[in-house]
């Protein structure tokens, strides 16, 4: 959750250099439409780039680093009663004690 409020500071923050070269282009240059196209394409490849660093630092700092590859075992403890068909997909599904 945390994560998504640091996504939302760095692209408000991010969007500040874009939306001043927009109104410049928007009130100097004829040719706005391509000018700004370009500028964006550039934008939002730097901003991709520069997201995907921020996070891997954030990972670091926060210790977060690699706990998305941890693979969830089944407990052995947790056994299925039996198997029945679920009724909207009509695949075979297990059953588990309530």
């Amino acid at each position: 959750m945390v994560l998504y409020f640091a996504f939302t500071q760095f692209y408000a923050l991010a969007l500040i250099p874009i939306s001043v070269v927009g109104v410049i282009s928007y009130f100097l240059l004829p040719a706005y439409d391509v000018l700004y196209a370009i500028a964006l394409i550039v934008w939002n490849v730097g901003f991709k780039h520069a997201w995907d660093r921020r996070q891997r630092e954030l990972a670091i700092q926060w210790r977060t680093r690699g706990v998305t590859n941890l693979v969830e075992q089944r407990r052995a403890a947790y056994i299925t009663e039996g198997e029945k068909v679920h009724e909207i997909t009509g695949e075979k599904v297990r059953t588990f004690p309530r």
